[in-house]
């Protein structure tokens, strides 16, 4: 019986083992069958040159072709600047931008599911076509705006969450692939990241807009309040200086003549935990998704910060640094009312023979700011496009926006451009970000004002 009995125990031993590792591989393989279905070691989908086997159509919103697979070899757009404008989304043949399509949807390019795994249909024909949300035509005219700055550009509608243009520069060519190994200039410099997902910059005055919203919600009477800029403010621990001797100013006129001594005072005066909420409230401090792709976090830190430090910090400078894309979901939300819409790239994923397998659909975010609030600083962002910007040079479009000259050191001043266009036909926000290209009405603005035209065509 003893014996008997021992047995029992060794073999309900053995079933332990073998249903703890049976629920560890399933576990296993329901969490990472899509990165082992498209591993490069995965001869069903890449063969021995290396080339996607079987993967299907990436199409634009009005279906013009960005990469098929021809013979086994992956093929981009018939226009070569078509294919460098949408290099950072479309991806390249070897995978090597983490944020592209061809990188994190090989399975829904291939027909991979979970169920039946990889699979080719009887007439041969290549897996699931992709439509995107993007404009290939407006990505193009973004890249040509950038002329050979690097930098990115989004634009998305901030009412559905489609993105509208997504571009990020120095791009290639992924027909012709230059050697970006030797590469003296620095011409390809970052060329695999896409920097409106994976990049950050100090956003200059762009970050106004947080310190508006805190103290629209927190500075009593801010709205009748008057400022006295002289050039420059002292604080503890140091000197925040002005772009301009801007004399006695209401808070439109600080917002729009971008008056440092102005918000460095309301920096200031409302303290660190009241900035670091509201930074934290528009997105800083933590990353943004899309389509499952995690961005970079921009960071907002006043631990150590003396009154100086915050000063700069509240107009964007001290070490503060923001993700474009993070920008991007902000003014949609301000747009919005105060409420985020998340942004998609994917409208749709189908079958070969044209059923659909997943549709994309416009998603409500959290609440950023206070409905009140948002509508305040809208208003105050259209006020600067017309007294300060110039309505003349986005045509009809009523844009509501804020330029950024970010200081760098070592450097010329990276520009951005960041707003929305206020209109039911047009519902668009968008961030232009230029690096190392002077003031944000230059060079950003005007290549916000080129992007939107195309769009609004």
């Amino acid at each position: 019986m003893r014996t008997i009995s021992r047995r029992t125990y060794i073999l309900y031993a053995l079933m332990a083992v073998f249903f703890i590792l049976l629920f560890s591989f399933l576990y296993q393989y329901l969490t990472n069958y899509q990165t082992w279905s498209s591993t490069l070691s995965n001869r069903h989908l890449y063969p021995k040159s290396g080339s996607y086997a079987n993967a299907g159509m990436i199409v634009d919103r009005n279906g013009v072709t960005l990469a098929q697979t021809e013979d086994g070899k992956r093929r981009y757009a018939s226009s070569k600047n078509v294919r460098m404008a949408m290099l950072h989304t479309v991806g390249d043949s070897e995978r090597f931008i983490n944020t592209s399509i061809q990188k994190n949807f090989l399975p829904d390019l291939v027909g991979y599911s979970l169920i039946d795994g990889y699979y080719r249909n009887e007439a041969g024909l290549e897996g699931n076509s992709i439509e995107l949300t993007l404009d290939s035509k407006a990505c193009e005219t973004a890249y040509a705006a950038l002329d050979g700055r690097k930098g990115t550009v989004g634009v998305m509608n901030y009412e559905t969450g489609e993105m509208i243009c997504m571009v990020s520069t120095p791009a290639f060519d992924p027909e012709n692939k230059p050697d970006l190994d030797n590469d003296p200039r620095g011409k390809y410099e970052g060329a695999y990241m896409n920097r409106l997902l994976s990049s950050k910059y100090p956003p200059g005055s762009t970050f106004k807009l947080v310190t508006a919203a805190a103290a629209i919600d927190n500075v009593s009477k801010v709205k009748k309040r008057t400022f006295t800029c002289e050039g420059k403010k002292t604080f503890d621990g140091g000197t925040v200086v002005c772009n301009a001797v801007h004399g006695t100013i209401d808070f439109d006129t600080a917002l729009a003549k971008s008056c440092n001594v102005a918000f460095s005072e309301l920096a200031v005066e409302m303290g660190k935990k009241t900035m670091t909420e509201y930074a934290a409230k528009v997105g800083f401090n933590q990353p943004s998704v899309l389509e499952g792709i995690e961005t970079t976090s921009g960071k907002f830190e006043m631990t150590d910060a003396n009154q100086a430090n915050l000063g700069w910090a509240g107009i964007g400078q001290y070490t503060v640094e923001a993700n474009p894309y993070q920008m991007l979901m902000f003014m949609g939300a301000v747009a919005n009312g105060g409420l985020e819409v998340k942004p998609y790239v994917i409208g749709s994923v189908r079958s070969p023979a044209g059923i659909p397998v997943r549709i994309g659909v416009a998603a409500r975010g959290e609440r950023m700011l206070k409905a009140s609030t948002a509508k305040e600083l809208k208003r105050m962002m259209r006020n600067n496009v017309k007294t300060e910007y110039g309505d003349k040079r986005f045509g009809k479009l009523n844009v509501c926006a804020k330029t950024g000259t970010a200081e760098v050191s070592g450097g010329k001043s990276h520009s951005w451009f960041v707003g929305f266009v206020e209109d039911e036909a047009h519902p668009y926000a968008f961030v232009v970000v230029a690096e190392n290209s002077g003031s944000g009405i230059g060079t950003s603005a005007n290549v916000a004002a080129k992007v939107l035209a195309r769009i609004a065509i």
